[in-house]
């Protein structure tokens, strides 16, 4: 094949298998280029290569560019025919799907399966909402579309996301590949009032369409959807067309002349289509312009296509972008319109919404929700959790009966404290994303993003940083990394530096350790104030970046209002466990590390004798080396009222609030006596107060900022750290001596 044989002159080749656009393929057929067919390489100068094809007269001559799409076997190989076989019996299938969309079990996960004589090797493109963009995700699909052989390109779409999960297929269109739609949780009589003409919508876009069922246990629809496959590789299907998107007259009169342009220029030989080039240099795509650069003339070509935008901006008032984009928009829209019937049932889905939307009591339903879901959370949660912290106290406290020394220490505090404390906090972690899930599975949240669309922007954000920042309240690294599909870099930006004042639930156990504690009497009040200002600091500083660092335009946002749907159980527990999995793997090994680590230094030096006295143990603390640690940074926390051993807590925070907590049952694990006596010597509550704000405000964890470093830079992630921290320390000062004039 081509990338495993020197093309040599005077030597002969077969073709195995040709890929590409089906300009590309359509060309090369007019070459005589057919699989199984004989060449000979005759010359090789100047960049471009000479073939004699079997039976044709006159010889080809084309750049060696073109050979990346070309599957060539030695005809001297004496095993060139099973080679075409067995590259004619390989099918380069890559799977998509939109980031909303949880993971296919088409496949099983496998890279590679067999069905029938042939194997397919698949590979999965990163999940994206729209192919354009500057994200890496955006940036990795478009060029592995590009570079990479693709026989079958298989979107597998939601039915009841079919107006925005085909955006990212008609874009493909235009590129002139195979597609097979593979279409989920289709039924005739759909409970949201949508009946889809399949057979039309195939005819329509020349996209053949099979539907899949992920529960389905027979195989049946799995077999539909790989002889889908197989017949559209083979180009036996019926319904196959290549179409594209009209985008009016004048974009497209413009889009032809950038094609003429960039076909008459020397080194622009694409394998792509040029009209899918040419449309992605309209929309200053960096991914295109990059693969332009090797040649002389890019400059020239990029003026021109600048020319063009500047003419189609002044005629629509708006950027090209926004233009393409529209019109791929009412391309569905039209196509929708012309395979969907709308059920008696539609009437309901535009009642809710007259309540839902409602222009006075949407935004304070939305709050009602947003309160019930916590409610629920904390509530649901508690009792488990009570149940988890103290199965693990007793297994720690038998395991350190049973293992005396240094070895059950570290065994019992060290590691069964560090994971416990992660354990414990897993109900809140669970309730929280399975109601989150469930209001995203209902369609719910895109109109919760309605609602607040206005209020947010007088913040400098927009409706659609909603969901971020919910999740936020769940865990602020999830919440950080969603913010990616947000278009507008500045608004991204703001978003990932707004995120981390939310009050997480990392940071919940370690305010209601201390609110318990110290407030017995109004608990509920002392949370509520502590959420309040959390989510106060957060709306101040969204204002503030966006009157300063980050001044941003308005862009058009079109919110697009999701079909109303019954919850299923399987979705909402696949949003569950993928967010809490995730939550899990990024700070496990940090609380756990961390909790060894504060161990080691809280147990040495260690005097071993009387172990099971408590006194003893808590002057071993007092003289361990993490309490040299304490006592030297004490007086930078002394003016808020911290001792040695919240100041170690508070640092410790810094890796996560989990570790924190792992932090303080360790420190205190000689009773409560010992908390209250901290208390009591860091004047009680008042420094238990002002320890909860500095904990509340001061950014949540590493991995937060690693997540806003990877999100907006690296620039951005240390301004997040840096300002939190000065902001905590000025908060829990003024907390601290104000209560103590008090």
């Amino acid at each position: 094949m081509s990338e495993e044989v020197q093309i040599a002159c005077n030597q002969e080749y077969y073709v195995a298998k040709i890929y590409g656009c089906h300009d590309f393929r359509h060309m090369m057929e007019a070459f005589g280029f057919e699989v199984g067919k004989k060449i000979v390489a005759l010359k090789d100068a100047d960049g471009k290569l000479t073939f004699s094809v079997e039976g044709c007269k006159r010889n080809c001559t084309f750049p060696k560019s073109y050979l990346s799409n070309l599957s060539l076997v030695s005809a001297s190989d004496p095993q060139c025919q099973e080679r075409i076989i067995e590259e004619l019996d390989t099918v380069r299938v890559a799977l998509f799907q939109t980031k909303e969309s949880y993971p296919t079990t088409l496949f099983g996960g496998n890279a590679s399966v067999r069905y029938e004589n042939s194997t397919v090797n698949v590979t999965c493109l990163p999940q994206v909402d729209y192919i354009y963009g500057d994200d890496y995700a955006n940036k990795r699909f478009r060029n592995l579309v590009l570079a990479e052989k693709t026989d079958v390109f298989v979107a597998v779409i939601d039915f009841h996301k079919l107006e925005t999960e085909l955006v990212p297929v008609v874009q493909l269109m235009d590129l002139g590949v195979k597609i097979v739609l593979v279409i989920r949780g289709y039924c005739d009589e759909n409970e949201d009032g949508l009946h889809v003409d399949l057979n039309k919508m195939s005819k329509y876009m020349g996209i053949p369409i099979a539907l899949y069922n992920e529960m389905d246990e027979t195989g049946e629809s799995r077999e539909e959807v790989m002889h889908t496959i197989m017949s559209a590789y083979a180009g036996d299907n019926s319904d196959m067309r290549y179409v594209h998107v009209n985008y009016g007259r004048q974009v497209e009169r413009h889009i032809r002349m950038i094609r003429r342009e960039l076909e008459g220029k020397k080194g622009y030989d694409f394998n792509a289509s040029s009209r899918y080039m040419a449309i992605s240099l309209l929309e200053e795509d960096r991914i295109v312009h990059s693969f332009n650069t090797p040649c002389h003339s890019c400059n020239t070509v990029k003026c021109f296509v600048k020319r063009h935008s500047a003419v189609l901006g002044k005629q629509y008032n708006n950027h090209v972008y926004y233009v393409l984009k529209q019109a791929r928009r009412s391309y569905i829209d039209g196509l929708l319109s012309k395979v969907t019937g709308v059920r008696k049932s539609q009437w309901n889905s535009e009642k809710a919404d007259s309540v839902l939307l409602h222009k006075t009591w949407g935004f304070p339903l939305f709050l009602l929700i947003i309160a019930a879901i916590f409610c629920a959370t904390f509530e649901l949660g508690r009792f488990p959790m009570e149940w988890i912290s103290n199965g693990i106290a007793s297994f720690s406290e038998s395991l350190r009966m049973s293992m005396p020394g240094a070895f059950g220490s570290f065994v019992a505090d060290g590691l069964v404290g560090g994971i416990g404390a992660v354990l414990a906090l897993l109900p809140n972690i669970l309730i929280f994303y399975l109601l989150i899930g469930i209001l995203e599975n209902s369609g719910y949240m895109s109109r919760a993003s309605y609602c607040v669309d206005g209020f947010m922007r007088k913040l400098g954000l927009q409706g659609k940083s909603l969901v971020p920042m919910v999740l936020g309240f769940g865990c602020s690294i999830p919440a950080i990394m969603s913010a990616r599909h947000i278009e507008s870099k500045k608004d991204r930006i703001l978003a990932t530096l707004t995120i981390p004042f939310l009050p997480c639930a990392a940071r919940v156990p370690v305010c209601l350790l201390l609110v318990s504690a110290f407030f017995p009497k109004f608990p509920a009040l002392i949370m509520f104030i502590v959420y309040l200002v959390g989510m106060l600091l957060a709306i101040a500083f969204a204002k503030i970046y966006s009157k300063t660092l980050l001044k941003n335009n308005e862009y058009p946002y079109v919110i697009e209002l999701a079909s109303y749907r019954k919850p299923t159980l399987f979705i909402s527990l696949s949003y569950m466990w993928n967010r809490t999995w995730e939550y899990l793997k990024r700070i496990s090994g940090i609380v756990v590390l961390g909790a060894i680590v504060v161990w080691a230094l809280a147990y040495f030096p260690q005097n071993v004798e009387n172990r099971e006295d408590a006194s003893v143990v808590e002057a071993s603390v007092e003289t361990s080396t993490l309490a040299k640690v304490g006592m030297f940074v004490e007086p930078v926390f002394r003016p808020l009222g911290f001792d040695w051993k919240m100041s170690v807590e508070a640092i410790s925070g810094f890796a996560g609030k989990e570790l924190a907590v792992s932090t303080m049952s360790m420190l205190n694990r000689t009773g409560e006596e010992s908390v209250d006596a901290e208390g009591g010597n860091a004047n009680g509550a008042v420094a238990a107060l002002a320890f909860v704000f500095f904990m509340l405000i001061c950014f949540p964890c590493l991995g937060a900022t690693s997540a806003i470093r990877k999100v907006s830079g690296f620039k951005w992630a240390a301004l997040s750290a840096g300002v939190s921290i000065v902001l905590a320390w000025i908060v829990a000062f003024g907390v601290y001596q104000i209560g103590v004039l008090l």
